[in-house]
């Protein structure tokens, strides 16, 4: 299921980068220029990076040259358009083009580089789930850094999208009825089906974003796993580091970095002499002194005589 979940989700990713890019190239503002309130004059489209006059939308081309309106309907640049009516005399005049244009030109700068930093960190969190569902142990950290990656994403396109409303756009809004009673723009909205294309691909941003509820894989590692994994990590390098001999064993830290290795000093046997045990002499036996009552001999059943053995016997 997890990986399903996955495919749409690449899906949805892949739709919102396509409308952002289509919204980018698009009209995000419209407005007609009339003179005098009554006599359209031009119309003026403006999308992220440029302003457009098409050739046709008003009398305009027909006081103007002709190469004029060509340049005009290609489209010029926010910058170049800013330059123009900031001068000096036009924007004594009208004042409202300078200010529009430079706000918009900034923040349609903005939405460029956010957008470039979105395409960055989804394709980041595309990643980190592919390995997610692909590698063996289905680590949750890359699950959760993936879903904090596509919340940042979104959350800094958002941001651009809603300051470039509230400080471009408003600005492009207030172009007319301020400026000068013999030319000025309506009073009408003017966002345009580019802005809201926009706001499209951001809202299946966070739509994708919602996915990752349902992503989680039911082999997905425990912490209790984690921690198993890691004694038996341990217990595998110490196991290994027994097994290998003293003199081969460098010196290790209390964090692993291994200490200059000593120099090895092989043992040397020293032979001792040979010990000759001393000669074992018997101590001399001296026979016990005979007294006389040990050398006279007596019978038994017979009463000891009190006259010394002489040899002969007794009758």
């Amino acid at each position: 299921m997890g990986k399903k979940i996955f495919g749409l989700y690449a899906t949805l990713c892949f739709l919102s980068v396509i409308l952002i890019t289509v919204s980018c190239s698009s009209t995000w503002h419209r407005i007609k220029v009339h003179v005098g309130g009554l006599i359209p004059t031009f119309r003026m489209d403006t999308s992220v990076l440029s302003v457009r006059i098409p050739e046709g939308s008003g009398f305009l081309c027909k006081v103007v040259p002709s190469k004029t309106c060509e340049k005009l309907d290609e489209g010029v640049s926010l910058q170049h358009a800013q330059q123009q009516w900031c001068a000096s005399y036009i924007k004594g005049v009208y004042p409202q083009p300078c200010t529009a244009f430079k706000h918009a030109y900034m923040f349609g700068i903005g939405v460029v580089i956010g957008f470039a930093l979105d395409i960055i960190l989804l394709g980041v969190s595309l990643y980190l789930l592919w390995h997610y569902m692909s590698s063996s142990r289905h680590k949750p950290v890359y699950r959760t850094s993936a879903s904090y990656t596509h919340a940042l994403g979104t959350l800094i396109m958002t941001v651009i999208v809603v300051l470039h409303t509230v400080l471009a756009m408003d600005k492009l809004e207030n172009i007319g009825g301020l400026g000068s009673s013999v030319l000025g723009a309506s009073d009408s909205v003017g966002y345009a089906p580019g802005y809201f294309v926009m706001w499209c691909g951001i809202l299946i941003q966070i739509i994708a974003m919602g996915l990752h509820t349902c992503m989680p894989l039911s082999q997905e590692e425990t912490e209790d796993q984690r921690m198993e994994y890691e004694f038996m990590k341990e217990q595998k390098l110490y196991g290994s580091m027994d097994h290998e001999a003293p003199g081969d064993l460098p010196l290790r830290g209390d964090y692993g970095y291994s200490a200059p290795a000593q120099p090895q000093i092989s043992p040397q046997v020293v032979m001792a002499p040979a010990m000759t045990p001393p000669a074992m002499t018997p101590p001399a036996m001296t026979p016990p002194a005979m007294t006389p009552q040990h050398a006279v001999p007596t019978f038994v059943g017979a009463p000891a005589s009190q006259e010394p053995f002489t040899g002969r016997p007794a009758f």
